[in-house]
């Protein structure tokens, strides 16, 4: 017989288990294996099936795997053959379907999910509120952008294309803010002093504010709005810096007061207290006793309003100057528990005694840093620094004195002079109260003395009764604390002007 001779050529089915393929037999003949062979089994094969074009991009490999068969057994065992070739078919369509399902997106999918992408991505977008920072108050200022401040200016405010075309006419800061208002961006002006530069410099170690710099005298600061919790800085970031130098130039400082602190209305919670206390085991009887009442309230309003002084300008909020006022706070309720008979108590100077080295220390500091930055504030500091010495040592010589009546001359000597220093400097730009929160202060504290007055009222309404009698005269006592309130807060305006 001859084998070369070239006939139809049949493919099977099937691989062989070990995942050789079977080379291609001949219908008519049978290619023994030669002599000394190591297999004598037939060996019947196929080319490699090819995936199908429409799995051809599938990550995942599918392969068909069933026990050794050769071409005998197809012809003995045709519908054991066809019945495995059936289960092997559909073990395929079954895994290409999951495979489609869960890797294949219709054009629709594709376009919802790239309009989800797009609606996070404008919701994690970062607003910024902005303040215009002047180192030194000066008027209109021309300034020009290079190419990439004022694409970061655009991105930062998201700006649309028109926006972005009337921005390119800005090159004032006249301009820069009516174009702030125009298209409707929340914006505040700071200025600040010829010392400006520690400010912008602490501006710049935020890593959560970005800085902007116009010209040598002006720049913008962006401060991201947090509208959850997850977006807040780290927490070193936000908390309260152990130190800070005050500033000791507030000549630049002009306009509108600043809010109180909550330390400070619970500083103020104290001298309440104290008033309320010594208001009620003090009735004023007689011109003795009005006296007496006179000379204690001197003291107290005096020590109150000396702190508020310093507070309302050189505060800074950290954590030194709230260990400040823990200890005037001491000092206070030390004073509080001798003023039954603070005219004769050394408890009561000690604690003067506290509040005013406090004070000294806090002038000091301030007095330290106006010499290295070398400001004119220096002088003036000098003589609070200096007042505040000799009340000390008026206080402390009254020690000796303490049984006479004449050791309260030394009392009031020393708060003379710290009265005469605040009297002279008081017009010195260099340590301007314009941008204190002072008025709100001697306010709050107008209120407080109204507040003890009513007190006082309503617990002698509460004993007194009905009568018609008596119900007259507390009525037109009524209208007499409502005059005072209406004589100190009608016009009561809280900007403090600055004297020219």
């Amino acid at each position: 017989m001859n084998h070369s001779s070239q006939h139809s050529v049949r493919r099977g089915p099937t691989l062989r288990g070990s995942g050789r393929y079977r080379p291609a037999i001949s219908r008519n003949s049978v290619r023994r294996p030669s002599k000394g062979s190591p297999d004598d089994e037939e060996q019947i094969g196929l080319t490699e099936i090819q995936p199908d074009e429409t799995c051809s991009s599938m990550s995942e490999k599918i392969e068909t795997e069933h026990s050794e068969e050769t071409f005998t057994d197809i012809i003995s065992h045709p519908v054991e053959e066809y019945h495995a070739h059936q289960k092997r078919e559909k073990s395929f369509q079954s895994r290409a379907h999951r495979w489609s399902v869960h890797h294949s997106l219709t054009q629709q999918q594709q376009g919802e999910r790239i309009q989800r992408q797009l609606s996070k991505r404008q919701s994690e977008q970062i607003h910024y509120s902005i303040v215009l920072h002047f180192r030194q108050l000066r008027g209109n200022q021309s300034f020009v952008l290079d190419y990439d401040a004022a694409n970061d200016f655009c991105q930062r405010l998201h700006l649309s294309l028109q926006e972005r075309i009337q921005f390119n006419g800005v090159h004032d800061t006249d301009s820069l803010t009516e174009f702030l208002y125009k298209i409707k961006r929340d914006f505040s002006i700071k200025i600040h002093h010829k010392s400006g530069k520690y400010v912008h410099h602490q501006h710049h170690n935020d890593g959560s504010n970005h800085i902007i710099e116009i010209n040598e005298n002006v720049y913008i600061e962006f401060k991201p709005k947090f509208n959850s919790h997850l977006h807040l800085p780290l927490l070193e970031a936000t908390r309260r810096p152990f130190f800070q130098h005050p500033e000791p130039d507030l000549s630049a400082d002009i306009g509108q007061e600043k809010a109180a602190s909550w330390l400070e209305l619970f500083y103020d919670l104290f001298y309440v207290a104290t008033l309320t206390q010594f208001t009620h085991s003090h009735h004023i009887k007689d011109w003795a006793s009005l006296g007496v009442y006179a000379q204690w309230f001197v003291i107290t309003w005096w020590a109150w309003c000396a702190s508020s002084l310093y507070t309302a300008r050189f505060d800074t909020d950290d954590v030194v100057h709230h260990i400040y006022k823990l200890i005037e706070m001491c000092a206070v309720i030390g004073m509080a528990g001798s003023s039954e008979y603070f005219q004769n108590s050394t408890g009561y100077v000690y604690g003067y005694i506290a509040l005013k080295a406090v004070l000294a220390i806090e002038y000091f500091v301030v007095f330290i840093v106006a010499i290295l930055a070398k400001s004119k504030s220096r002088v003036p500091l000098a003589f609070y620094i200096g007042a505040n010495l000799v009340s000390i040592a008026l206080w402390a010589s009254s020690l000796v004195i303490l049984e006479k009546g004449t050791h309260r001359i030394l009392w009031y000597l020393g708060i003379l002079s710290e009265v005469l220093v605040n009297v002279i400097v008081r017009d010195d730009k260099t340590l301007s109260w314009a941008a204190s929160h002072l008025a709100e202060r001697l306010g709050l504290l107008s209120l407080i003395v109204l507040g003890e007055n009513l007190m006082g009222l309503v617990s002698l309404v509460a004993m007194s009764g009905n009568y018609l009698i008596i119900v007259v005269p507390n009525f037109m006592a009524v209208f007499i604390i409502f005059g005072f309130f209406f004589m100190y807060f009608e016009d009561f305006n809280k900007e403090v002007q600055q004297h020219e």
